[in-house]
């Protein structure tokens, strides 16, 4: 009787390790997609504050520098879910690109420095980090999907949701 009490003891126990070695996994992989979310936002928070340098520097009359203001103040709304923010954060840098492109016709914008250093802060240094963390945010998310979607951690996860 003793023997069976002690083997049912220690296999509940080894069950409860268990539960709680896959609740561990679950909470590492979905601290690392929101690390790397974390990150991605500091990027596209800084593309963002750098925004107003570039279209003060420009001194450009043009319907488009408007619409730019426009997702920018759309974007530092933080009720917007990620998936519509991404959105419109992929259609601000492709703005942000397309305007360089035309201020860099007018001559006078050759001279300002300021335009200068922000375009290239923009462009290059900034559009690097956000690529990188992007793709980071996309690899841990990716794989904290994928072990909610597997056995055992599927079973985990409906179990303690």
């Amino acid at each position: 009787m003793t023997d069976l009490l002690v083997l049912t003891v220690t296999i509940f126990t080894l069950c409860i390790l268990f539960l709680l070695t896959m609740l561990n996994v679950l909470h590492q992989h979905k601290n690392k997609a929101e690390a790397a979310w974390n990150e991605l936002d500091k990027q596209l928070i800084i593309r963002r504050d750098t925004i107003p340098c570039l279209l003060e520097s420009a001194r450009i009359k043009d319907p488009r520098w408007d619409s730019l203001k426009n997702m920018r103040s759309e974007l530092l709304n933080n009720q917007i879910d990620k998936s519509h923010r991404l959105e419109l954060e992929l259609k601000l840098g492709n703005a942000i690109e397309a305007l360089i492109a035309t201020a860099n016709e007018y001559e006078n914008i050759h001279k300002d420095t300021s335009f200068l250093e922000a375009s290239k802060d923009l462009k290059r240094d900034t559009a690097v980090e956000i690529k990188k963390a992007y793709d980071k945010w996309l690899t841990y998310s990716g794989e904290y999907n994928d072990k909610l979607h597997k056995f055992p951690y599927i079973v985990v996860a409906k179990v303690m949701r």
